[in-house]
């Protein structure tokens, strides 16, 4: 079940960044174009990336900047991303989209923490990487800025969660409607999917279908398992009482 959740994801993400033929730019076009940056002070003012770039993430920034240096080739693709910023600008979905924003500001640069920690509980650090065997000394302030990296991810988790729900009629009522056998098709409306009716867009039903599931039970898990600001001012991480049981029974 979880790995085929995670391959509709992938899927339907793909289509957010089509992987097929892209336009070609090197140094000097995007200097010429003032795609980046101006040619006057080698500033972003009055360049292309300024007058587009209304991101409230750095993830998205990071993204829109690689769609401006690698744009779409194929007039399919293209039509797909315009038909999704006809959805987002229209007022149907002005609510929607103004929730959404207000819940992105919260949410931290994901993509960079979620490295971070993947790369502080790798077993080859743990094992054969240097930092192993050196006797750290403010082991405690080490542990709490790990501690808060995962704390932080995970309410930037329940941030986008939130941004989820705005998007789906009566606030994330009719969960799981969105089938992958649907997605694939990109026949299925918003409306019975779950979504909004004014999605139309087959790039947002499958932005804001298959590739954002429902993760408010994982969060729950983790906000439920222990106290983030005990933890994050002890640098440790201790379960509740009554969460786990077998370590009660050891603290007795």
């Amino acid at each position: 079940m979880a790995s085929g959740s995670g391959a509709a994801a992938a899927a339907a993400s793909s289509r957010l960044d089509p992987p097929g033929p892209r336009m070609v730019m090197d140094g000097s076009t995007l200097v010429n174009l003032e795609v980046l940056s101006n040619s006057f002070d080698g500033s972003s003012k009055g360049s292309l990336l300024e007058c587009v770039d209304h991101c409230v993430t750095a993830a998205g920034r990071r993204r829109l900047r690689k769609w401006l240096c690698q744009p779409l080739r194929e007039a399919a693709d293209v039509e797909h991303r315009l038909a999704a910023v006809d959805d987002l600008m229209s007022a149907e979905l002005a609510e929607a989209v103004g929730a959404a924003r207000a819940s992105l500001r919260q949410v931290p640069d994901l993509e960079r923490l979620l490295h971070r920690i993947h790369a502080s509980g790798s077993k080859h650090l743990n094992t054969s990487h240097p930092d192993s065997r050196a006797i750290l000394y403010e082991s405690t302030t080490y542990s709490r800025r790990r501690i808060k990296d995962l704390t932080i991810s995970i309410r930037g988790f329940r941030a986008l969660d939130q941004v989820r729900r705005a998007f789906r009629a009566g606030g994330g009522v009719a969960e799981g409607a969105h089938s992958s056998a649907s997605s694939a098709s990109g026949s299925e409306s918003g409306s019975e999917s779950g979504l909004l009716q004014g999605i139309r867009s087959r790039m947002l039903t499958d932005l804001l279908g298959d590739a954002m599931p429902d993760v408010s039970t994982h969060l729950d898990h983790f906000e439920k398992a222990f106290n983030a600001k005990k933890a994050e001012a002890s640098g440790r991480i201790e379960p509740r009482a009554g969460f786990d049981p077998e370590y009660d029974e050891a603290e007795k």
